[in-house]
């Protein structure tokens, strides 16, 4: 093989080594974007795009939480459907702009016993009524629930 065809193969694979490393420099010094998570609830013999079935017995099938202490925050109000997340990612439906919130904090849901809400394996924890959250806790009216500095009571 002739000199001149070595220079320039050996030019051009110098060039795509720089190349790759400029855009492994640029990857590292740009923003990552956040990700959202939505966890879909598994279910055995039902599609998992199904509807969720309707709820049974009486009672609305919205429930609304007030913020009661929360900085900027409170005294808004959050209508929740038969399923909700609350957490400060930009997917959940009750939002909390606060560091001490997870991304995805904790699930509000409606079943067959009424208003529920669960921790979703949050770093600070869920609380209801004062007490820690470990498993899906039936809500009522008055009840309160903490998230972070955060607290929210249950007003229908």
């Amino acid at each position: 093989m002739p000199d001149s065809l070595l220079t320039v193969l050996r030019l051009l694979l110098l060039s795509l080594i720089w190349l790759f490393f400029l855009r492994v420099l640029g990857l590292l010094a740009s923003k990552p974007k956040a990700m959202t998570a939505v966890a879909a609830p598994v279910t055995s013999g039902v599609a998992a795009n199904a509807p969720p079935p309707p709820p049974r017995g009486r009672g609305a099938t919205k429930s609304s939480l007030r913020v009661v202490s929360g900085g900027t925050m409170a005294n808004k109000e959050f209508t929740v459907g038969e399923e909700a997340t609350l957490g400060r990612g930009q997917g959940c439906q009750v939002q909390i702009a606060d560091s001490m919130v997870s991304q995805l904090h904790a699930r509000l849901f409606r079943d067959a016993k009424g208003f529920h809400i669960e921790d979703l394996g949050s770093t600070n924890g869920t609380y209801l009524n004062g007490r820690k959250v470990g498993g899906p806790a039936k809500l009522k009216k008055g009840d309160r629930v903490r998230v972070g500095p955060v607290e929210l009571e249950v007003i229908g």
